[in-house]
């Protein structure tokens, strides 16, 4: 089974997480950076694991994902407001956690609108 989108945007944004990580000032490395790359991981596993599931385990690994993924947001925007990210990243980082939300978002609606269905026709079997 191919891979979705959302698993390529969500590979990217660790690659660029990490570069940028590799920059903030050592004392920031181990708190922020290191709690970035993890919830980038966390991220990029749980997205993986909805694209292999089915059903209610894929449900939720799509929501952990949008926890994570909330959690990556205010971590990026922290390390913005205290200066160990750079504007240029943070726009970077900012147009990549964008997109992959819209794809969560949908792939979330998506599944919800299946589960919803499937219930439906077993009731009326």
């Amino acid at each position: 089974m191919k891979d979705p989108k959302v698993f390529a945007d969500c590979c990217q944004l660790c690659i660029t997480l990490f570069e940028r990580t590799k920059s903030f000032p050592k004392a920031m490395r181990p708190s922020i950076g290191g709690r970035l790359e993890k919830t980038a991981l966390d991220l990029l596993i749980s997205v993986r694991g909805a694209s292999r599931s089915k059903n209610g385990e894929r449900l939720r690994n799509l929501k952990l994902a949008s926890k994570l993924l909330d959690e990556i947001k205010l971590l990026i925007q922290l390390a913005k407001d205290i200066k160990v990210l750079s504007v240029g990243g943070y726009g970077e980082l900012c147009s990549l956690t964008l997109e992959i939300g819209k794809e969560l978002g949908g792939f979330l609606r998506y599944e919800q609108k299946r589960r919803s269905f499937a219930k439906t026709e077993n009731l009326q079997l």
